[in-house]
């Protein structure tokens, strides 16, 4: 029965937690060699592993580390965990998520570099509460490959996708990189929703209508943002749409 006072974060609180870390290497010629690691974290259903997906030598400041993450569990429990960066702020926004959920990254790192080779995550269902809006989907998938280069100030983002029964908003070939004091951004997005199960699943508080629009929609924006120029090209196509009253 772990438990943390702050301040800062307030109460936190493990009632079961159990932590694993395992280590093998060597030392040759005044150098060390690490073959492998693993972290594990486990608190009732969820669990958290980190393992070093190649050996690192020499162990060195400006090694190459390649991380395989696991993530399972729930996500009310996790948000509560790691309140100190997110769920804390979550809270006095009035924000909350629950479901299961289920991750996976492959992520390298060095001094200069983060580089997400591959990266998902899974919640069937999946729910959302603001105070503005509530989500109630039967599955969310989120997907994410990207790096970002801390001297270059670059980012990159080959491909990222959100997706849900309602939606499935793609972003690709994403750019940013700075030029002194300007910065060059671009990339596409695409947006692709079925308005019937928009409705059915997404849905703003207070606000009630006697009619719903039913039909797919298929968006795409190409932009290109430099110093204090936009240049953007936007498409929409909509099909099938009825505009539809409640009975």
């Amino acid at each position: 029965n772990l438990a943390l006072d702050s301040r800062a974060i307030g109460r936190w609180q493990e009632q079961q937690l159990s932590a694993t870390l395992a280590i093998d290497g060597e030392r040759r010629d005044q150098t060390t060699f690490l073959d492998t690691a693993e972290l594990t974290l486990a608190s009732k259903s969820d669990r958290l592993e980190i393992k070093l997906a190649e050996s690192v030598a020499p162990l060195a400041e400006d090694a190459s580390w390649l991380l395989s993450c696991n993530l399972r569990g729930e996500w009310s429990t996790w948000l509560e965990r790691v309140r100190p960066l997110v769920a804390n702020r979550l809270k006095t926004l009035g924000w909350s998520a629950a479901g299961p959920l289920e991750g996976e990254a492959m992520v390298r790192i060095d001094s200069q570099i983060i580089e997400i080779q591959q990266s998902s995550m899974k919640s069937a269902p999946f729910t959302w509460s603001s105070p503005q809006l509530e989500l109630r989907e039967p599955a969310l998938a989120i997907e994410l490959e990207g790096s970002w280069d801390f001297a270059a100030q670059r980012a990159r983002v080959p491909e990222a996708t959100f997706q849900t029964s309602a939606l499935a908003f793609r972003v690709s070939n994403f750019r940013s990189d700075a030029d002194g004091i300007d910065r060059r951004t671009s990339g596409e997005i695409r947006l692709l929703a079925n308005l019937d199960n928009l409705y059915d699943t997404w849905r703003i508080n207070g606000k009630q209508h006697d009619w719903r629009l039913r039909g797919n929609v298929d968006g795409q924006l190409s932009l290109v943002q430099e110093s204090e120029a936009t240049e953007a090209r936007w498409t929409l196509d909509v099909t099938d749409m009825q505009l539809v009253r409640r009975q």
